[in-house]
Formats: structure tokens, C-alpha cells, sequence
């Protein structure tokens, strides 16, 4: 009978002991697997973000929140910035791209964003990929149309300041005259004399919303899905594209043309109280309730008239960078951020709860490695008869010594191949509340360099386990182990 035939049928021989020990090794290995590969994943998808985003810029406070809001769709606006700061950028030599963002809206949970058509034709979602259409086309925008929502808005907001009232924002007309091309195999719009309340579906926003081209939907104020929130039931979005999956958060996105978002009604104007605080619609109005059963309606500070929420930079390399963040953050109205220098900052907050994680799970491995030999050691007045009659049947000391590592190396090997496997498995189940909560995947039967060192450090754990049994065993005496009453 080969060595190995004999290791397996000791481990058969002690079945329960053999399962128990070998799950409480799984359960060590898939959390480290688990832990690692969503760290791993999400570190790189964190990193690369999108590649056009070299500043964002948006109302003081912090850095990182602004980073979370506009490039991951994560976390509420720290407010807003006035529309003139957009006027003032598109001017700089040193931007090559500069793109307005306005948010504070959602349909079903997933944010509705508005954008300019450049966002979808020029920004990369990915280094080296840009966004592509599954259907349909790119939403009509045209910068004057925005200008005179602007104005209009401005101009609405100052009337109603004068008389001390505050009503929503609305009742004004986009009416391009022009057709336009909007990238390559985009369809041409013919948009003249009709009112443009377009959009453009990240992939899951699409699937699990079930929208389709030519469907409309109707905005919830807020941002996040809440049954209670405002809905702009007078201003529907009819979508006219929906993209392809990038893996990013931009899949979970809805983009309208920034233009129209100036016309919703329902999009509060600012003006002062007696006191001097700022009121908006919320908080004034014939009593019209925007919360219930004591729940607040959650905004994310929308941008009142002549505001916008944030503005994207993509400029003409690292100097570039350095002189706009340093002039932007020493404005009074504005800050600019990093974005790669704020998720570094991220990553290593995130990085210390993942080495905690990570060392609770090798706890695990070690403890049960240590129950492995205990199980081991308790079996050995069990196993002297046997051990003694292989002696006396001609095993060396040696052979006996790598059984028992050999046993307590299968046990971990085990472990270790289902810890693999239910470590994947795990990742499979979380991965729709990742992609739910953050925006991108994380592909769970994909296997990393690090799996096999962690199979081999098991196997390591393991062996040293059953050395301890091992040199019991191998101190065996064949007379006394021959002599059941001995």
C-alpha cells in the first residue's frame, strides 16, 4: 500500500474529525480570498475611475466627498458653485475639457445627473475607452440653450426674491432650432421646435429600471429612492440612448442634457427669511408636506439659480494641475480636488480595516491548525496498535513521521480548496450589493496570483500542525504499542 493511500484512508478512518477541521480551514481561506479580491478589484477600479477626470472642482468643504460625489456617484454634493466659475474655466488655456455637472435627483435610487453631451463623447470611463452606445443616441444639448436656462432661472429667482416669495424653478422652453451629430453612429435629432427633455441610461440603470428607448420617467427630489420625495410628475425625461457597460460607476448613472435640469419645477430658488437665514421651498410654501411619519426628505443640495453642482477638468498635463488647484482653492466660492490623490488618501483608511480583516482570518487558519494537531494527538492511543504493527511490519521511523504530516497536510489541503471555492462563491453573492452600492463589478470566478500563495501558506500551517503528532508517533515503542494492556 503507497504512502498516500495510507494518508487517506487514516483521514476516511476519522471522517467527522476530518470534515470538521478541514471547514474551520475553509472558513479562514474564504475570507481571505473574499477580503482580498474585492480590495484588490476595488483599489483598481478606485484608481482608474475616469481617466479624464485630472481635477473636479465644487463648493468648499471636503476634498474627498467631492471626489466621492462626482466621479462615483457616491455621497451627497457639498453644495454649489456659481455657473460664472464654468464661464471663467472654459477660457483657461491650460483646460483642454471642462465639463458642468448638476445633481440632486433620482428615479428608483439611481442618480440622475445632468451633463453636457461632451461628458459622453470626449471623457474616457476607462483609460483608452470611451463611452459607447448599446442604442439609440447622445442626448441634444446646446451651450446656449444652458446660458439662457440660466439667466432665465436667475432672472426668475431675483423676482421672486423681490417679492419674497420662493417658487420653483420652471415654466421656461428649451427650443433648439438646430440639428445635431452627436459622435460617431450617433443618430441625427432633428430637435426643432420641440421641447428637449432628453437622457442617456448607464447599462444598469437601464436593466434594472427596465427603460427603454423612447420610455419616459419621472425625477424624485432627493437622492436616494424614497416613496415620499417630491416627484417632478410636469417634467418627464424621455430616453433617447442607453450606453454599454464600462464596469464603472457611470453604469448606474442617468445623464440628461444639463440644460433641461433648469426647468424642472420643483428646483428651489434661495432667498432670505426675517432673519437672514437661507430658506428654500422645503421649508416655506402653503404647507405642503415633504415628509411624512416624520421622516426628512434627503436632498443633495441642487443647484439654485445661476449654480451648478460641480465642474470635471481635464487639462494639458501635471503643471497645469498644480497651478488651477492651487488658484481654485484659494477662491472664496470654490475648491478644487485630486481625484487620484484623494482615493490614495481613501485607500489607506480602507487599507487598515482590510489588514484587520485579513489578520482576523489567519487567526482562524492558526486556531484551526492548532485543532487539527489536538484532534490529532487525541486520536494517538487509537493509533499506536496500528502504528506499532506498520513498525513491526518493517516501517521506518520516517515513514511514520511523514503519515501523520501528511495526514494533517491533507486536512489543511482540504480546507484549503473549499475555503477557495467557497471564498469565490462569497464573492458572487456580494457582488450585486458592490455593484449596487459603489457602481462597479467585481467578477467573482476570476482567480488572482495571491490565491496560490495563500493555498500554499495552508498547506504550510497544516504541515507544521502535524509535526507534533508527528513526533509522537515517531517516538512510538513497537513492544509496548504490540501490548493492548500496556
Amino acid at each position: 500500500m503507497t504512502l498516500a493511500r495510507i494518508i487517506i484512508n487514516n483521514a476516511k478512518q476519522r471522517m467527522l474529525s476530518t470534515v470538521l477541521t478541514s471547514l474551520s480551514v475553509a472558513v479562514g481561506v474564504a475570507l481571505i480570498i473574499a477580503i482580498l479580491t474585492i480590495k484588490l478589484v476595488s483599489q483598481e477600479r478606485l484608481r482608474v475611475g475616469y481617466s479624464g477626470f485630472d481635477l473636479v472642482v465644487g463648493a468648499k468643504g471636503s476634498p474627498l466627498q467631492l471626489v466621492l460625489n462626482v466621479v462615483y456617484n457616491l455621497d451627497a454634493s457639498p453644495g454649489n458653485i456659481p455657473y460664472s466659475l464654468y464661464e471663467e474655466l472654459q477660457k483657461d488655456e491650460r483646460i483642454k475639457l471642462v465639463v458642468p455637472f448638476a445633481v440632486g435627483d433620482n428615479y428608483k435610487g439611481f442618480r440622475i445627473v445632468g451633463a453636457t453631451d461632451t461628458f459622453l463623447t470626449k471623457f474616457e470611463p476607462q483609460q483608452g475607452q470611451h463611452f459607447e452606445l448599446a442604442s439609440g443616441r447622445v442626448f441634444h444639448f446646446e451651450e446656449a440653450e444652458l446660458r439662457k436656462a440660466m439667466k432665465d432661472a436667475a432672472q426668475r429667482g431675483t423676482r421672486n426674491a423681490e417679492r419674497g416669495e420662493e417658487k420653483a424653478i420652471g415654466g421656461g422652453k428649451a427650443t433648439p432650432t438646430v440639428s445635431r451629430v452627436h459622435g460617431k453612429g450617433d443618430l441625427v435629432e432633428e430637435n426643432k421646435g420641440k421641447e428637449v427633455r432628453e437622457s442617456v441610461l448607464g447599462s444598469e440603470a437601464a436593466l434594472q429600471t427596465g427603460l427603454k428607448l423612447g420610455d419616459t420617467f419621472v425625477a424624485t427630489h432627493g437622492i436616494q429612492q424614497n416613496e415620499e420625495g417630491e416627484k417632478h410628475e410636469d417634467d418627464p425625461w424621455t430616453v433617447v440612448g442607453i450606453l454599454k457597460p464600462t464596469g464603472t460607476p457611470a453604469d448606474r448613472a442617468m445623464y440628461i442634457n444639463l440644460d433641461s435640469f433648469y426647468e424642472i419645477k420643483g428646483h428651489v430658488i434661495a432667498s432670505k427669511d426675517e432673519g437672514g437665514r437661507m430658506k428654500d421651498e422645503a421649508e416655506a410654501g402653503s404647507g405642503k408636506e415633504k415628509a411624512k411619519n416624520g421622516k426628512k426628505e434627503e436632498k443633495d443640495n441642487d443647484p439654485e439659480a445661476g449654480q451648478l453642482s460641480s465642474l470635471a477638468l481635464q487639462t494639458y498635463g501635471p503643471f497645469a494641475v498644480l497651478g488651477l488647484l492651487k488658484e481654485i482653492n484659494n477662491r472664496e466660492d470654490a475648491q478644487a480636488a485630486m481625484p487620484s490623490a484623494e482615493i490614495r488618501k481613501l485607500l489607506t483608511i480602507v487599507g487598515n480595516v482590510d489588514r484587520i480583516l485579513v489578520a482576523q482570518a489567519v487567526l482562524i487558519i492558526i486556531v484551526s491548525a492548532i485543532g487539527t494537531g489536538l484532534a490529532m494527538f487525541n486520536s494517538m492511543n487509537d493509533r499506536r496498535r496500528d502504528i506499532a504493527v506498520m513498525r513491526a511490519l518493517g516501517a521506518r521511523r520516517g515513514t511514520i513521521f511523514s503519515i501523520m504530516v501528511g495526514e494533517a497536510v491533507l486536512i489543511a489541503a482540504i480546507g484549503g480548496v473549499a475555503g477557495v471555492a467557497l471564498g469565490h462563491l462569497i464573492i458572487q453573492l456580494a457582488a450585486p450589493a458592490v455593484q449596487m452600492a459603489v457602481g462597479f463589478t467585481i467578477p467573482p470566478w476570476s482567480f488572482h496570483e495571491f490565491e496560490a500563495l495563500v493555498f500554499a501558506g495552508v498547506l504550510v500551517v497544516g504541515a507544521l500542525a502535524g509535526i507534533g503528532p508527528a513526533v509522537s508517533a515517531y517516538r512510538t515503542d513497537v513492544a509496548t504499542g504490540l501490548n493492548p494492556g500496556v
